[in-house]
């Protein structure tokens, strides 16, 4: 493994620590770090199949196995990636943005809200992205406040269209 991905990868799992800390620890310093680190990992992981690749074609061996890994973490990169610009063009996603901001209770817990994170987690925005299923599609998304920052479960409720 060369040392560029070595390095990859102990960052990528410090910045995991480091997300999961700040969020066990109320540390309001580089919140997203967790989100950087799983992009980071599986990049580095990436990585790792490229130089697995480069290994197996100077031993004149077929590539086939971190070929197919390659183009598995790709796809899922774009699906993932796609998935995240429907949700956040989407009109529902878009409305529930506009409730979160004037939510009182969470202005009282985090201050004034000034922004929501890039990245919502959790499997059920995928399933609303990408018309999975209709019914309720809970994930979370980060509130950034002027006091705290917070992780907060969303649901979305997607129905069959009309005919």
């Amino acid at each position: 493994m060369s040392t560029s991905t070595k390095i990859l990868i102990i960052v990528a799992f410090l910045l995991l620590i480091y997300g999961y800390l700040c969020r066990m620890l109320n540390i309001y310093f580089f919140w997203d770090s967790k989100h950087f680190g799983w992009i980071m990992l599986v990049t580095g992981l990436m990585g790792f199949f490229i130089d697995l690749k480069k290994i197996l074609e100077a031993q004149k061996k077929s590539p086939f196995i971190p070929q197919f890994f390659i183009g598995i973490i790709i796809v899922a990169l774009g699906i993932a990636g796609g998935g995240v610009l429907l949700l956040n063009s989407s009109k529902a996603y878009q409305d529930l943005v506009d409730s979160i901001k004037a939510d009182e209770l969470l202005k009282n817990e985090i201050g004034t809200i000034k922004g929501l994170g890039l990245f919502p987690t959790g499997i059920g925005f995928m399933d609303y992205a990408y018309n999975v299923s209709y019914g309720p599609s809970t994930f979370s998304v980060t509130v950034r406040g002027s006091k705290a920052i917070k992780d907060v479960e969303i649901s979305l409720y997607k129905t069959l269209p009309e005919e």
